[in-house]
C-alpha cells in the first residue's frame, strides 16, 4: 500500500548508515548451498561510502548451470578464500546497520546460513526490500527482473547483471529512482490497474462490485454507495479513474 511504502522510503532516508547488497549463490537452498559472490556498498546521505566485493569457495563444484548464469567457474573460484577465511571481513562490513536488496528474503537466508557456519548470527537492525518497493510502484513493466527495472530507469549503462557487485550497485541506483517516484507522487493519484471484477449479493440487498487491482482489492457497496478498501486504502488511488473503467467493463459486459 503507497501509505506503508511511502513510511518505508522516509525510513530508508532517516537511517544514518545503510548497505545495499547482493549475493551469487551455488544454488536456491539457504542450507545447502553457498554465496560464491558478495557485493556489498555501504550508503550515507545518499551516498555510497564503502563497498566489500568477495568471491568465495563453497567447498564443492559449482554447475554449469550456475557457472552460464554467473560467468563464475570452478577453475576461477579454486584459489579463492574460504567463508571462514572471510567471515570476520564481512561481519565488520555488516554490523548490524540496516540491510536491503533486490528480493532481501533471499540474501538474507544465504547470510543467516553463512553467519550460523560461523558461529554468529546475522542480526541487521533494519530490512528493507527494493523488488517489494517496485512492484507497489504501479509501473507498466513485462517483468520486475533488476536488469528491466534498470532499463526503464536508464541506469543500466555498463551493468553487468548476475554480477553480485553489479547488482548491489544496480539496486542502489533502483533504489534512488524509486525514491522520487514515490515522493513525487501525492497520496490518491496512483492509476490501479484492474485484474478482475465479481460481484456480490448477501442478505437483506446487500450487493457489493469487488475489483481486484495490482494495488489491492477495492469494492464498492450499492447498498450504501461507497468505494472502500478491503486489503488497500482506497484513497490511495485515482478512483475517478477506477470509477471510470469499472464503468465501461461492465458495461461492455452487459
Amino acid at each position: 500500500m503507497l501509505n506503508e511504502t511511502l513510511e518505508t522510503i522516509n525510513n530508508i532516508q532517516k537511517f544514518e548508515e545503510y548497505i545495499v547488497f547482493d549475493t551469487e549463490t551455488t544454488g536456491l537452498n539457504a542450507k545447502a548451498d553457498r554465496i560464491i559472490e558478495l557485493g556489498a556498498y555501504k550508503i550515507k546521505n545518499g551516498e555510497i561510502i564503502d563497498s566489500l566485493h568477495l568471491y568465495i569457495n563453497p567447498h564443492f563444484a559449482i554447475s554449469d548451470k550456475i557457472s552460464h548464469l554467473t560467468g563464475i567457474t570452478n577453475d576461477f573460484l579454486k584459489d579463492k578464500p574460504f567463508e571462514s577465511e572471510v567471515f570476520d571481513r564481512i561481519s565488520m562490513f555488516f554490523g548490524k546497520i540496516p540491510i536491503g536488496a533486490y528480493n532481501t528474503t533471499f540474501d538474507k537466508k544465504m547470510m543467516e546460513a553463512l553467519y550460523h557456519r560461523n558461529g554468529a548470527v546475522f542480526n541487521p537492525l533494519k530490512t528493507f526490500d527494493v523488488l517489494a518497493l517496485a512492484k507497489g510502484a504501479g509501473l507498466k513493466l513485462s517483468n520486475f527482473k533488476l536488469k528491466t527495472l534498470a532499463n526503464h530507469y536508464k541506469v543500466d549503462k555498463d551493468i553487468t547483471f548476475h554480477s553480485a557487485l553489479d547488482d548491489a550497485f544496480a539496486t542502489f541506483l533502483v533504489l534512488k529512482k524509486l525514491e522520487e517516484h514515490y515522493l513525487l507522487t501525492p497520496v490518491g493519484t496512483r492509476i490501479a490497474k484492474i485484474n478482475s471484477i465479481q460481484s456480490w449479493e448477501g442478505y437483506r440487498g446487500m450487493k457489493r462490485i469487488y475489483i481486484n487491482t495490482d494495488a489491492g482489492t477495492v469494492y464498492y457497496d450499492c447498498k450504501t454507495g461507497v468505494w472502500a478498501g478491503k486489503d488497500c486504502e482506497i484513497n490511495e488511488l485515482d478512483t475517478e479513474v477506477l470509477i471510470d473503467e469499472v464503468l465501461k467493463r461492465t458495461k461492455s459486459a452487459s
